[in-house]
């Protein structure tokens, strides 16, 4: 809203620490597919919204996005593999998925309410888990 694009990337990478439902992972890699885009980065535009679909598959937002960054670029821009995305990752700072300590803390958690017998308590951090499927 400030058209701090640096500020808005640094604010996104902050996100993902507390991101750890599909939607909210969703939502920051289309944040950073919208922060590629105006840098004119495209394949990293495209990987983060394709990341983006990964948690949120049928979110027409992404979706037209990549149709957006392939009339932009006469189609000539090619989809990242996961190897070239896992170096965005690093080069750029943002996690390939949850964060591998809310996780832990999830798996933590769930262990000890089954210990309590705390049933809706387990199914919530059994759901959250499984929508990630990178959890340890």
């Amino acid at each position: 809203m400030t058209g701090d694009l640096d500020h808005f990337f640094t604010l996104t990478i902050k996100a993902f620490k507390n991101a750890f439902r599909s939607a909210d992972l969703a939502r920051c890699y289309h944040s950073l597919g919208y922060y590629f885009v105006e840098k004119e980065l495209y394949s990293e535009a495209i990987g983060s919204y394709l990341m983006s679909l990964q948690f949120e598959p049928e979110s027409r937002q992404a979706q037209s996005e990549l149709y957006y960054i392939s009339t932009k670029t006469g189609g000539k821009t090619e989809k990242p593999f996961l190897d070239q995305m896992e170096k965005y990752s690093i080069t750029y700072g943002f996690p390939m998925g949850a964060d591998k300590d809310v996780l832990g803390l999830s798996i933590s958690y769930g262990k000890h309410f089954m210990e309590q017998k705390e049933p809706e308590a387990i199914i919530d951090c059994i759901r959250y888990i499984g929508e990630n499927p990178k959890a340890p």
